[in-house]
């Protein structure tokens, strides 16, 4: 598979416990020109790392798209 180079800011998460702050600051982000938002959950307990992945998935105030790693999820 050729893959074109990415270009544009690469963004990671802090790992937090409040999902709310969590989505406004990926929203801002992506608001700023971050082109990738990477979802850190270590310490995140699975089945709400999963209900933020989804959360996270959603529409923002802006297109994007997923990047389809494993934790990536879209709502259904």
């Amino acid at each position: 598979m050729n893959l074109a180079p990415f270009r544009g800011l690469y963004a990671v998460t802090p790992e937090t416990d409040d999902a709310d702050w969590l989505i406004r600051s990926v929203d801002q982000a992506l608001d700023g020109g971050a082109r990738a938002i990477q979802y850190r959950f270590k310490d995140t307990a699975p089945d709400e790392a999963v209900r933020i992945a989804r959360d996270l998935g959603r529409p923002f105030s802006h297109e994007r798209t997923c990047c389809g790693a494993s934790a990536c999820t879209t709502a259904a």
